[in-house]
């Protein structure tokens, strides 16, 4: 029995240095939650993998990587192609629709419409928030 004792004693004590450690670790995903939610400062940059539909010829879904420059969302084959395949302008994007096929989203430009899809809902759902973060930042600059 003391080993037991004395463990079980510890139990529900926190060290006070553990206390402020708690304290410190959500005041500073406060200040990170309040600084992504700044429209003066600019969010994470985007990338990933995403699917897109082709606009010409047959339309199938192809498998692109998705890097953000500045204001540009460029698409490329994978993470390690240097040449880019085309880009979405963010500053132009209008709106952003989500259909109900699982992960997909639809970025409306005031060129075109971009139909993209996530791999699942969840991850729809982060590219959904950094780009209405990133929409917010240009509409803020102008």
């Amino acid at each position: 029995g003391e080993e037991g004792e004395a463990a079980g004693g510890a139990v529900g004590r926190v060290p006070e240095n553990a206390r402020e450690e708690r304290g410190r670790e959500k005041s500073s995903m406060r200040q990170r939650r309040r600084s992504l939610l700044d429209p003066k400062k600019p969010p994470p940059l985007l990338q990933g993998y995403l699917r897109k539909l082709g606009q010409k010829g047959l339309k199938r879904w192809s498998r692109r990587w998705f890097r953000q420059q500045g204001s540009r969302l460029y698409y490329f084959d994978d993470e390690v192609a240097v040449n880019w395949k085309g880009f979405i302008d963010l500053n132009k994007v209008t709106t952003i629709c989500t259909p109900p096929a699982r992960g997909q989203f639809d970025l409306s430009t005031t060129d075109r419409i971009y139909h993209l899809m996530a791999e699942c809902d969840e991850e729809r759902t982060e590219w959904l928030k950094g780009l209405s973060r990133w929409k917010m930042y240009f509409d803020a600059k102008k």
